[in-house]
């Protein structure tokens, strides 16, 4: 990872070859989450550890991802995953990931998601399933 402005280093990731499924940045920036069928992880780009690199932190990984969104105004990240192709074997899996490596809970989805995407306000989340629905309903996360 190349940082474009300023003399920073470059920064290296300690992730395999499979970790470019789903990517995404924190709305601050601050933050790089990886999700694979392999591992879930989250970077800490304003934190380093002792050999230079972001601090890592691995998630717990379950099932395949199929998107990947974070909060826009909080530390909230939101992996949809998917088992099989029933709607019981779909859902979401959310973290705070700079309060813990835990995530905060599981939402079944009625079939598999595509896409995940916050309202601006964050007070909304959006889903779009395989499919071909979309659906909207207010954050189901605990923010406090």
């Amino acid at each position: 990872m190349w940082r474009l402005a300023g003399t920073a280093p470059t920064l290296a990731l300690p992730v395999g070859t499979s970790a470019g499924r789903h990517v995404g940045f924190s709305a601050d920036g601050s933050q790089l989450a990886l999700a694979t069928p392999k591992m879930n992880a989250v970077f800490d780009l304003e934190s380093l550890d002792p050999l230079g690199h972001p601090a890592g932190q691995w998630l717990l990984s379950a099932d395949t991802p199929t998107a990947l969104c974070w909060h826009p105004t909080v530390d909230l990240l939101v992996v949809a995953l998917s088992t099989g192709n029933s709607g019981g074997d779909s859902g979401l899996l959310a973290w705070r990931p700079r309060r813990a490596p835990v995530p905060l809970g599981f939402i079944t989805a009625p079939a598999s998601v595509a896409h995940l995407a916050w309202s601006p306000d964050g007070t909304t989340l959006s889903l779009a399933t395989v499919d071909g629905t979309v659906s909207a309903a207010k954050n189901p996360f605990d923010l406090d």
